[in-house]
C-alpha cells in the first residue's frame, strides 16, 4: 500500500491548541501492569474521533519486531476501533509532534517515512547518531546539489543508467527534451521508486547535458566498431537548417561488421559554421571522418541531389584521396533514393519548378495577402482548391466537405465564412483528385518499402533504386497511355505492348482502372467500365493528369539516366542472386538501353577490379562466416559497400 500522509488539523478536524502525542503519552502514564490482557484496559491516545494504542503493547506472534533507524526519530501507533479491534498502523515523526504538526505514516512500508525525514528534517541513515545540530552545520558547508548526492541511498549506478535510459527513449521516441518534466510522468515514476526518481535531474537542460556526456562516452566505443568493419565505410550525409537559422549536419557510417551483418552508426550532429556551400560542408565531414579515424577507409557517399553535394563529395575525395580521378569521384557518388521520388511527386502535383510556386506563396502568406495567396494557389486547378479549404485532407473526406461548403452557404449574413465559388469543388475536381490519389500511390508506396538498413537485404538496399525507378517509369508511361485521346489510346497503348523500346512491366495495364473505390458510394456510378480510358473527365481534366504524368515521368528518367554515372546502381542488381545480369539484359532493349548495358558491364568490371583485386592463393575456396565461396564468385556483402 503506498503511504499516505494526513495532516492530523485537516483530517480529523482539530483546531486551536493541543498537547502533542508525546505529552498525551506521558500524561496517561503508560505501564505494563500484570491485570491487563485486554485492549480495553490499554490506555489510549486520543487524536481527533480516533483512538490509537502504542504498537509495543499489543501482542502479535507473527511480528519479529521493528529494526528500521527511523524508530530512533518517531513512533508506532496502531489505531483501535469503537469494537476493540487493531486496524492499521502508522509511524508518527517525533520533530513534527514537537513542532505541534503531527504527521502520520501508513507503516506498511519505511520509504515514506524516510523520504519525510531527508526532505523535512534532512536527515538520512548515515546520520542516524549524529544530533541535529551538526547536521545542520554540514548542510551550510555543502550546496544543495551536492548534499542531495550524499544523502541519496539510491546507488549511483542506477542513477546513471536511469539518465541513459531517458535519453534513448527521447531520441528513439522523437520527443523533446522537456518530455520527462511532465508531472504526470514524474508521479508515476515516484511511485515506482521515489527516491531514484527525484535522484534523476529531468529539466531541459539537464537532458542535454546528459546527453552530450553520453554521446562522448560512447564515441570511443563507436570508434572502436569501425576499426573492425571488414568493408570499406561508406556514409550518408544532410544538412538541415532549423527554424532559428542554425544549420546542422547529421552524418551517419554504414558498413560490414566481423559477422558480415549491415551496421549503421549516427557519427555526428553536428552545426555548421558560415556559408552552406559544399566545400563548407566537406571541410566538416572530413574533420569528423578524422576524428573517429577512418579517413583512409572511406567508401561510397549518400546524399540528395543538391548540385552543393556535388561539389561536396568532389572536394571531400580530393581531401582523403588526392590520387583520385573525377571518373572515379562520380563512381562512388549515390543519391537518396528517397529524395528522388520526392521530386517525382512534386513535379506532379506543381510542375517542373516546385521550389519557386511554394517560395512565392510562402512570400504571399508572410505578407498576409489572403486573396493573392488564394489566387496562387487557384492557378493548380484541384489540388489548388483542395488546399485552399482542407490542407491536402484525404479524398475519403468528401462528403465531410461537401456538406461543410453547403453549411457555409447558409450563412448569408457572414459572407467572409463562405467558400468562395473560385474555390467550390465540382464532381470533376473530384474524379480527378481520385485520380491523382491512385497515380500517386506507387510513389508512396515505395518511399515506405525503401525506408530502413537492408538489415534483410531489402527496404533499404542498392538494388531496389533501380529497380524501383524502372517500375515506376513503366507505370507512369501505361498512365500516360490511359489518358491519351480516346481516338488513340487503343491503338497506341498495343503499339506501347510491342514496341522495341518497351519496358517489362505491363502488369498495371491489365489491372483496370480500380480508382472508382476512392468515391464516395454515390459517386461511383458516374464512372464507366472502360477499363482503359476513364470518359467521365473532360478534356481539360484528362489534359491535366496527361501533364502532370509527362511532369512526374520527366523527373524519374532524368535521375534514371543519372544512375549510369556510377556503376554500383546496376553492380547491386547484378549481384542480386534473383535479378542478376539477366534483368538488365531483359528491360534494356533499346540501341540506347544497349549502350547503357555494355557501359555497365564495363564499369562493373572495372570498378572491382580496382577496388577489389583478386589475391592469388593457393586453395580454391575460402571460408566466410563458416560458409565456403568460390574465388571466383564475388561475394554479395559487396552490396552493401553503400
Amino acid at each position: 500500500m503506498a503511504a499516505q500522509q494526513q495532516s492530523l488539523e485537516s483530517l480529523l478536524g482539530i483546531s486551536g491548541q493541543r498537547k502533542s502525542l508525546k505529552q498525551q503519552l506521558d500524561a496517561a502514564s503508560i505501564k505494563t501492569e500484570a491485570g491487563r490482557t485486554t485492549l480495553a484496559d490499554l490506555p489510549t491516545v486520543q487524536i481527533g474521533c480516533k483512538k490509537y494504542i502504542p504498537e509495543e503493547y499489543i501482542a502479535n506472534k507473527n511480528r519479529k519486531g521493528r529494526r528500521s533507524w527511523i524508530q530512533a526519530h518517531g513512533f508506532f501507533l496502531t489505531e483501535v476501533s469503537p469494537d476493540l479491534r487493531t486496524l492499521q498502523t502508522y509511524w508518527v515523526c517525533s520533530k513534527c509532534d514537537e513542532r505541534g504538526k503531527s504527521s502520520l505514516f501508513v507503516a506498511t512500508n519505511t520509504t515514506s517515512p524516510i523520504e519525510h525525514l531527508r526532505r523535512s528534517h534532512m536527515i538520512t541513515e548515515a546520520d542516524d547518531n549524529a544530533d541535529e545540530d551538526s547536521y545542520s552545520s554540514r548542510a551550510d558547508i555543502h550546496p544543495p546539489s551536492k548534499r542531495r548526492c550524499l544523502e541519496s541511498p539510491t546507488a549511483r549506478s542506477n542513477v546513471n543508467k536511469a539518465k541513459e535510459l531517458t535519453v534513448g527513449w527521447i531520441v528513439t521516441a522523437n520527443l523533446p527534451f522537456a518530455a520527462p518534466s511532465n508531472p504526470y510522468l514524474r508521479r508515476m515514476l515516484d511511485l515506482h521508486d521515489a527516491l531514484l526518481a527525484k535522484e534523476v535531474p529531468w529539466s531541459r537542460q539537464s537532458v542535454r547535458d546528459t546527453m552530450r556526456k553520453l554521446f562522448e562516452v560512447k564515441k570511443g566505443v563507436i570508434s572502436s566498431q569501425l576499426q573492425k568493419a571488414v568493408t570499406r565505410i561508406s556514409f550518408s550525409f544532410d544538412l538541415w537548417t532549423s527554424p532559428n537559422r542554425y544549420a546542422f549536419l547529421g552524418l551517419h557510417a554504414h558498413y560490414l561488421d566481423a559477422s558480415y551483418q549491415v551496421q549503421s552508426r549516427l557519427l555526428a550532429l553536428r552545426r555548421v559554421w558560415g556559408s552552406h556551400s559544399g566545400d563548407n560542408q566537406a571541410a566538416t565531414i572530413y574533420d569528423i571522418l578524422g576524428e573517429y579515424g577512418i579517413r583512409d577507409r572511406t567508401g561510397a557517399g549518400v546524399c540528395d541531389n543538391a548540385s552543393s553535394n556535388d561539389t561536396c563529395l568532389a572536394s571531400l575525395y580530393r581531401q582523403l584521396y588526392p590520387a583520385m580521378a573525377e571518373e572515379d569521384i562520380r563512381n562512388h557518388r549515390t543519391r537518396c533514393f528517397g529524395h528522388i521520388l520526392n521530386l517525382a511527386a512534386r513535379a506532379f502535383l506543381w510542375g517542373e519548378d516546385p521550389d519557386s510556386f511554394e517560395r512565392e506563396a510562402f512570400t504571399e502568406a508572410a505578407f498576409q495577402v489572403e486573396e493573392r495567396e488564394l489566387r496562387l494557389w487557384r492557378k493548380r486547378g484541384a489540388v489548388g482548391k483542395l488546399h485552399n479549404i482542407v490542407r491536402f485532407r484525404a479524398i475519403r473526406k468528401r462528403e465531410h466537405i461537401d456538406h461543410f461548403i453547403a453549411y457555409l452557404e447558409t450563412k448569408t449574413s457572414e459572407p467572409r465564412q463562405r467558400v468562395p465559388v473560385q474555390d467550390q469543388l465540382s464532381p470533376q475536381d473530384w474524379l480527378l483528385l481520385a485520380e491523382i490519389q491512385s497515380l500517386l500511390k506507387p510513389l508512396h508506396e515505395i518511399t515506405m518499402r525503401c525506408q530502413g538498413w537492408a538489415k534483410e537485404g531489402r527496404h533499404g538496399a542498392l538494388w531496389e533504386v533501380m529497380i524501383g525507378m524502372e517500375y515506376l517509369l513503366n507505370f507512369f508511361e501505361e498512365q500516360n497511355l490511359i489518358f491519351s485521346s480516346p481516338d488513340s489510346c487503343i491503338s497506341e497503348l498495343r503499339n506501347f505492348r510491342v514496341s522495341a523500346t518497351k519496358r517489362s512491366s505491363t502488369q498495371r495495364i491489365e489491372q483496370g482502372r480500380g480508382r472508382e473505390k476512392h468515391l464516395p458510394q454515390h459517386a461511383r456510378e458516374e464512372y464507366t467500365d472502360v477499363v482503359l480510358q476513364d470518359e467521365n473527365l473532360d478534356d481539360d481534366h484528362r489534359r491535366c493528369v496527361q501533364i502532370s504524368i509527362k511532369n512526374c515521368w520527366s523527373k524519374l528518367d532524368e535521375y534514371y539516366s543519372l544512375l549510369g554515372q556510377s556503376p554500383l546502381y546496376p553492380a547491386a542488381v547484378i549481384l542480386h542472386p534473383r535479378w542478376n545480369v539477366s534483368w538488365l539484359e531483359a528491360n534494356w532493349t533499346s540501341d540506347e538501353q544497349l549502350v547503357w548495358l555494355r557501359d555497365a558491364k564495363n564499369s562493373v568490371r572495372e570498378f572491382f577490379e580496382q577496388h577489389y583485386p583478386r589475391e592469388e592463393q593457393p586453395e580454391t575456396s575460402r571460408t566466410v562466416t563458416g560458409k565456403a565461396v568460390r574465388q571466383d564468385e564475388p561475394s554479395q556483402s559487396v552490396l552493401l559497400i553503400i
